[in-house]
């Protein structure tokens, strides 16, 4: 059966060229396979157009959707909400053609599959709605996976106001990392009053995924993946290591780092990532 999966990555370079690098993945492991990406219209990252252009792939093809309104200053913790308002409906055109057609057309490709970015996870309503099952793309690692899951069940269960661990310095057991964190360590959008709600619910709606797809494999968090692979609801695919090397350019620039990494002792370099709008301090630096 030749089958059609749907992609919807966020509008910004790095979570958008790793869903694209795993369709391509995808499509050359099956060839009956063929992949349609939905790009939302923000202007957040004028690289997506230049990569989208350079993409000559074949059986995965992009639509760009243009909502009517996509210049409005919303608060950071309503922005999901927002994006997934003004692009939900045109999803949904795109979509029901896709499945109309598919249902009309003999020998066509049949839309079998959703996956989402992590957080757009409010379109796997959309997805029930056509009777389509909707994977998640997490852009994060296990651990921290296993870390949300955890939060919102302590919240859940002990009936405790997470924010109120801001200032303490309380050691939990998570079963995804191997030693002790401590409260001290949350992510600070964890301790807020105005952003918990909006982590918890994107938590809450990962729950509701078929599966949850990962860019990261088993040698690289063993103690993780293990700590969710069995039993995990939903169950969790690592499907990494996904790289974009399509950028030569940013492949040049890394290569002296990898080669400074290549000469230093086993064990004496310290790995932080805070993502790529992410940035460090001069003392966090030293």
């Amino acid at each position: 059966m030749k089958a059609e999966l749907v992609f919807m990555p966020m509008p910004c370079k790095r979570h958008f060229a790793s869903m694209v690098q795993l369709a391509k993945i995808l499509v050359n492991l099956y060839p009956n396979l063929s992949i349609t990406v939905l790009i939302m219209k923000l202007n957040l990252d004028a690289k997506i157009a230049a990569y989208v252009d350079s993409f000559t792939a074949t059986r995965i093809k992009f639509i760009h959707l243009s909502p009517p309104e996509t210049h409005k200053d919303v608060a950071p913790t309503d922005f999901i909400t927002y994006l997934v308002l003004i692009h939900g409906p045109l999803v949904k055109e795109v979509t029901a053609n896709i499945v109309k057609y598919s249902s009309s057309v003999i020998d066509s490709h049949r839309l079998t599959v959703f996956i989402l970015n992590v957080f757009l996870t409010p379109l796997i309503d959309l997805g029930n709605e056509l009777g389509v099952p909707s994977y998640v793309f997490y852009v994060s690692g296990v651990a921290f996976l296993g870390f949300q899951f955890y939060a919102l069940a302590f919240q859940d269960e002990q009936n405790v106001n997470i924010v109120e661990l801001k200032d303490s310095d309380t050691d939990f057991t998570i079963p995804s990392y191997l030693n002790l964190v401590s409260s001290k360590l949350f992510p600070t959008v964890m301790l807020k009053p105005k952003s918990l709600p909006m982590v918890n619910n994107l938590v809450r709606r990962l729950r509701k995924a078929k599966g949850i797809m990962i860019n990261t494999f088993w040698e690289l968090e063993s103690h993780a993946v293990s700590s969710l692979f069995y039993g995990s609801v939903p169950p969790i695919y690592p499907v990494g290591s996904i790289l974009d090397l399509d950028n030569e350019s940013e492949v040049h620039q890394s290569s002296d780092i990898m080669k400074w990494l290549d000469e230093q002792p086993i064990s004496s370099v310290v790995f932080l990532y805070f993502g790529s709008g992410g940035s460090f301090n001069g003392d966090q630096v030293k």
